[in-house]
């Protein structure tokens, strides 16, 4: 499976006023699942676009078999010790491939994979940035990235730059019947080299990857997805597919503008609200509990924990809410 599909079948924006957003709290959870099922190629488009729009799949032909994809906290996985940094991973395919993502301070990024039959691991010196965070329509970034990697003997490097952009928003029916209301769809457009040299003679394949994606406001994982991957060196490789079971997401976001939150120093935070609050956390960013705060309390001191980035959690009597942190 496309290593970047690991990802987009974890992630989902929620609503943020009339447009959809993704945000931190819609990272893949340690534990969720996702059931991907192949659908005809043929029967996407890529019309429309802009704002309150409506895609309908419903007719899409099923084409394969469904398979599924986990997420893990990294230690758990046989090549932990080649990505420290990792959040979270993403194993797909049985366990024959394993994707690696950490949080930076503009989003979240892949920075390393292992596949194939011989699992090759990919290892990337300049991460590639796959989200914005937070991000909603008509958003945009470009970035660049670079990895290494060995197959069959053969050293390679690659380079290339990505362009990501949230190009509408509005509803989504999918061949299972279910229609899906303010959704946000991404446009992703990748173009690498994987350049290495053979008799002392330097070589460069040349790829273009297309990829549209689609996220619900109520849900962890993607809705759906479209990529089309050209290269020099093989015929173009094309899949459709979306997500029976897509998780729902249990944040609510209005709840976190009625919460006051103040940084009062390097590493302190203090909060206001009129609401009841039943628990506050601290959390990383693959979901892992960090620190609990007393019941009672409005502040936060976290200069104990190594600067990162962090997620404080909210829970209330009329849900929950999440903030992203930098120490």
């Amino acid at each position: 499976m496309n290593k970047l599909l690991l990802f987009f079948l974890a992630l989902a924006p929620f609503i943020c006023g009339a447009q959809p957003t993704y945000t931190l709290s819609n990272l893949p959870q340690v534990g969720d699942q996702a059931t991907t099922t192949l659908l005809n190629p043929s029967d996407f488009s890529s019309s429309p676009s802009g704002a309150n729009v409506t895609w309908d799949f419903s007719n899409a032909t099923l084409t394969g078999a469904s398979s599924t994809s986990e997420f893990v906290v990294p230690s758990t996985t046989p090549y932990a010790s080649n990505f420290p940094a990792a959040g979270f991973c993403a194993i797909g395919d049985g366990g024959a491939t394993y994707a690696y993502y950490a949080q930076s301070f503009v989003g979240l990024e892949l920075i390393g994979a292992v596949g194939g039959a011989s699992s090759t691991v990919f290892s990337y010196s300049d991460p590639d940035l796959l989200i914005l965070i937070p991000s909603t329509y008509n958003d945009a970034t470009t970035d660049n990235f670079t990895c290494t990697f060995t197959s069959g003997g053969i050293s390679f490097i690659r380079t290339g730059s990505s362009s990501i952009v949230a190009d509408s928003y509005g509803t989504l029916l999918l061949p299972n019947g279910t229609q899906y209301n303010n959704v946000i769809r991404y446009h992703l457009t990748q173009n690498y080299q994987d350049g290495y040299t053979v008799s002392g003679i330097p070589q460069t394949i040349n790829y273009v990857n297309d990829q549209y994606y689609f996220f619900s406001s109520d849900h962890r994982h993607v809705l759906a997805s479209h990529f089309e991957l050209t290269s020099d060196a093989s015929a173009p490789f094309i899949q459709f597919s979306y997500v029976e079971n897509a998780p729902l997401s249990s944040v609510q976001p209005e709840i976190l503008s009625d919460i006051n939150i103040i940084q009062t120093g390097e590493a302190l935070w203090s909060w206001e609200t009129e609401l009841n609050i039943e628990r506050v956390e601290v959390l990383g960013i693959n979901g892992a509990l960090i620190q609990s705060v007393p019941v009672g309390t409005n502040q936060i001191d976290l200069s104990s924990l190594a600067a990162g980035i962090f997620v404080l959690r909210f829970t209330t009597d009329e849900g929950e809410a999440s903030k992203l942190i930098h120490r």
